[in-house]
């Protein structure tokens, strides 16, 4: 690949990684919302679920974009 290749492929993924990161935002969101809904008990352990799954996606996410 030429320097010129190599800058494109890169402004391409910086691309897709803004929009996930975007899609992340919007999905914590929703889940948030609905999270809401739920009477108190059932929505303490969606709260704890989702923030140790989402901790592991943000934590995976940096060493699976490099």
């Amino acid at each position: 690949m030429d320097p010129t290749e190599i800058m494109e492929e890169t402004d391409s993924l910086r691309r897709q990684i803004h929009e996930l990161q975007g899609s992340i935002l919007a999905m914590e969101c929703f889940v948030n919302s609905l999270t809401e809904a739920l009477s108190s008990d059932a929505r303490v352990v969606v709260q704890a679920f989702y923030a140790s799954e989402s901790a592991a996606f943000r934590a995976a996410l940096p060493t699976a974009s490099r």
